[in-house]
């Protein structure tokens, strides 16, 4: 899995930890100062201000009967100016203040003539508050160098903070297709293993069909002369032929004719046997054949027929569907020796991409027509070889092993597949896909 360094995720982490400086940790004097330096107005507004400033200072002093001590009115105006809008302004508001303070406040019988002695309070003034606004700007300036310092800590935190819950974000991320990729690759070779093994049962039963076909075709050809033989013979028999000579003509017959049966069968699993195909519904077939089926599998076994609506009609031999239903319900009779419960449902699938691909058919839509019993059902070993000609589990001369064959060859003649699943104890189910007509 990708991931990044843990030395990465430690110091994100501890970005995390650590919270930044509020306002509460930054004088509200420095705050007022920050704010305004910051968004400073421009220098008219400013320089504007100050004739008016220094005017309320004066009626307020005058007001306050500061007239011995002028300059006292203008100190609040020079603090004011000088924190606000920086030192070119204070020394402003300075001059002005102590022309304001002789003209204005001072004493009448101070204020003319002009001696050094009247002359030197304004000077005083001006040095002092001049010096007094130097130190103010420089506290104006480092209270705006603090705020900023604050404020850019305070960026470099959220960026820390939003690069570490991104980092987390891409990590889990990662996590997420990792897993979802293994997963996929899991899926994806499930499927192809599915896909090789459905292809190697295929190969292997078009083998065998092609060995059967070839075997079943050379003896049909040597049966077709025994029965004309025997036929033969005994429409020649004299008269007075003797019974046991004829029972013993007619035993060789009957044997003919079975051997006959088993090569029709041979030939339909090697699909080389001509069908008859036409348009079938597959319901009302099975239906149509629920006496026989009920005769077939005796009083202790239960038949259901299921039909879902609006099933598709497909086009088959009749014949060999209804061939194939009692193949299997005779299989599905012997496999429930004590009793159970046959069903035969028939539906609709469309079959699409790696599930048409997996039971080796062309994508489209199929009717399906499915015969389940609840016998003994069979191991996996044996489910494997079921449909592979003249295997089987019955005893010897109860079965010939192309009950399932036939099924099988059938289906794959229609363009269709035969499947088989089976649980011991449970019983088995096995599933024919006709294409759609």
């Amino acid at each position: 899995m990708v991931s990044l360094s843990h030395g990465v995720q430690v110091r994100a982490e501890a970005q995390d930890d650590r919270e930044p400086p509020g306002d509460d940790q930054i004088r509200w004097s420095a705050r007022l100062i920050a704010a305004l330096a910051r968004r400073p107005p421009p220098w008219t507004v400013s320089y504007g201000l100050i004739p008016v400033i220094v005017g309320l200072s004066a009626l307020l002093g005058m007001a306050l009967g500061l007239e011995r001590t002028p300059y006292a009115a203008f100190v609040p105006a020079v603090f004011l100016i000088g924190l606000a809008f920086g030192l070119g302004q204070a020394l402003a508001t300075v001059g002005l203040s102590a022309v304001a303070g002789l003209l204005i406040l001072a004493d009448p019988g101070l204020r003319a003539p002009l001696t050094a002695s009247l002359l030197f309070s304004p000077a005083v003034f001006m040095v002092i508050f001049g010096l007094i606004s130097a130190l103010l700007n420089a506290a104006r300036e480092g209270a705006l160098d603090q705020a900023l310092r604050v404020e850019a800590y305070r960026t470099l935190h959220a960026k820390a903070l939003a690069a570490s819950r991104a980092l987390r974000e891409s990590e889990e991320a990662l996590r997420e297709l990792n897993v979802t990729l293994e997963q996929k690759v899991a899926q994806r070779t499930a499927e192809l293993d599915a896909a090789r093994e459905a292809l190697r049962q295929a190969q292997k039963m078009e083998a065998l069909g092609g060995l059967a076909g070839g075997l079943a075709h050379d003896f049909n050809n040597l049966l077709g002369g025994i029965i004309g033989g025997l036929d033969l013979a005994r429409s020649r028999l004299p008269a007075d032929t003797p019974q046991p000579v004829v029972a013993h003509l007619d035993v060789a017959a009957d044997f003919a004719e079975r051997a006959a049966g088993l090569t029709r069968r041979l030939l339909a699993f090697a699909r080389r046997e001509a069908l008859n195909p036409e348009r079938l519904d597959l319901a009302e077939l099975a239906q149509g054949l629920r006496e026989a089926l009920v005769q077939t599998l005796g009083p202790t076994i239960q038949l259901e027929i299921q039909a879902a609506d609006g099933v598709w009609p497909v086009r088959a031999d009749r014949s060999e569907v209804e061939n194939a239903l009692l193949n299997l319900s005779i299989n599905a009779r012997d496999a429930m020796s004590g009793g159970g419960r046959l069903t035969i449902a028939v539906g609709g699938a469309a079959l699409l991409g790696q599930e048409a691909l997996g039971l080796a058919l062309q994508p489209g839509h199929y009717t399906l027509l499915k015969v389940s019993d609840t016998g003994c059902g069979m191991p996996p070993e044996v489910a494997a070889r079921a449909f592979e000609p003249f295997f089987t589990t019955k005893p010897g001369g109860k079965g010939t092993g192309l009950g399932l064959a036939a099924v099988y060859g059938f289906a794959r003649r229609s363009g269709g597949q035969a499947t088989l699943t089976s649980t011991v104890g449970e019983g088995t189910t096995i599933t024919i896909y006709l294409p759609r007509d």
